[in-house]
């Protein structure tokens, strides 16, 4: 009876590994491939068909990248963030209940962002207990697949307002507003933005035309493209997050995700200055 696990509160928090962040070496390693990538390239596949477009073969061989791995801790990670000096660590994805009592944790290098860490604690904490109905994280976590995989189980997600990373000076983002039953996106000229293509991380592209916009009165607020083209991209599982931002301005939601401060933000202040969780050991 201690445990309410039916709203659940994740996030991640950086623990310092005892290492040396000029002990590394540049190692050449294989992009993880994310765990929905098949289930999306489908879904891509499916609504080029729809638009007439010809599908994709199927899933680009993995990129590589260029990582510091330390010569003293491989398992850990490079972490910078903001003001943060830049340190090797390991990021804890933690869950606990409205209590406060930590129901499950995974662990993860450093520069592994929380959104890619989310699945695995995810995937842990609702097969042991299923009957969690909301799970509330902060804006980290607010993706199309998260929305996607926490709404099609059946759970609500409680998340907080992203402010979108427009131009300043330009147009706002509210102001192109998408047209379903024309399947095109109107600018705050009265102009279409027409479907051009559905490319591989999931995004259908809408594109003016720039004889049009050439002309335009206002196009030093909405492009710099030499072209003097537009173009506004909506991820095909945007639905998902516009009924994530529905769920949050309900009563019920909102009173979830103001418990994060007295919830999981307590549990990572008890751990690093009363338990010596700042450092590994």
């Amino acid at each position: 009876g201690y445990l309410s696990p039916e709203a659940v509160f994740v996030d991640g928090t950086h623990i310092k590994a005892n290492a040396n962040i000029k002990k590394v070496v540049k190692k050449e390693i294989p992009k993880a491939a994310k765990i929905y990538e098949e289930q999306l390239l489908k879904e891509i596949n499916e609504d080029r068909e729809d638009h007439g477009k010809k599908p994709f073969d199927g899933p680009k061989p993995p990129e590589k990248k260029i990582v510091n791995e330390s010569t003293t801790d491989p398992d850990s990670g490079v972490f910078h963030k903001g003001e943060h000096k830049k340190c090797l660590a390991y990021t804890a994805q933690t869950a606990c209940d409205e209590h406060g009592y930590v129901v499950d944790v995974t662990v993860n290098p450093g520069n592994v962002h929380d959104s890619v860490a989310f699945d695995d604690v995810y995937d842990s904490v609702t097969e042991r207990f299923p009957e969690i109905q909301v799970i509330a994280a902060d804006s980290a976590y607010k993706t199309p697949w998260i929305c996607k995989r926490i709404i099609d189980d059946g759970r609500i997600p409680s998340m907080p307002y992203v402010r979108p990373k427009t131009k300043d000076g330009g147009h706002e983002w509210w102001k192109y507003v998408y047209d379903e039953y024309y399947d095109c996106i109107l600018c705050p000229e009265y102009r279409a933005l027409h479907y051009a293509t559905t490319n591989r991380h999931g995004y259908r592209e809408y594109k003016s035309r720039s004889y049009i916009c050439e002309k335009c009165p206002t196009i030093h607020l909405c492009t710099e493209n030499a072209k003097h083209e537009k173009t506004v991209a909506q991820h095909i599982w945007n639905n998902y997050v516009e009924l994530a931002e529905d769920y949050r301005h309900t009563p019920e939601i909102k009173e979830v995700y103001e418990k994060r401060k007295e919830t999981i933000e307590r549990c990572f202040g008890d751990a690093k200055e009363k338990y010596g969780m700042r450092y590994t050991q």
